[in-house]
């Protein structure tokens, strides 16, 4: 009898583990996802530019070495890296199912660049 019933219940869940699921689609960007990339981008761009207005005005860079920061085109390409980085890294994250961690570590970027923002454009200018 226990013959019977173990080949009776493989020949029911064969066909039942034969069969494929539909796909499930796969999480994209959300709007929320978008204006946070957006607000990375700004803060990356604004960074560039009160870095080198601050430079201008004779202020030296704190932690990046001259040969990025003296040089725009240089300096945008870097920050214009960590922006895709950002981009790729969230939509990682989110194809993973994880669109919480993608969203805040978007806002975790943003939020540590904004304040060097601030203060390059805050510093007075430093006459040679």
């Amino acid at each position: 009898m226990k013959p019977f019933f173990a080949v009776a219940v493989l020949f029911l869940c064969v066909p039942v583990a034969a069969q494929t699921l539909p796909d499930a689609p796969t999480p994209h960007l959300e709007r929320a996802d978008w204006l946070l990339l957006a607000n990375v981008a700004g803060a990356r761009a604004f960074d560039t530019w009160s870095t080198r207005r601050s430079l201008d005005y004779g202020n030296r860079e704190k932690f990046l070495p001259g040969a990025l920061v003296n040089h725009t085109a240089a300096l945008s390409a870097f920050e214009a890296g960590f922006v895709a980085v950002d981009y790729y890294t969230a939509r990682g994250l989110i194809r993973r199912r994880h669109r919480k961690l993608a969203r805040l570590l978007l806002l975790a970027d943003a939020a540590q660049v904004w304040p060097w923002v601030i203060r390059n454009l805050t510093m007075p200018r430093n006459n040679r």
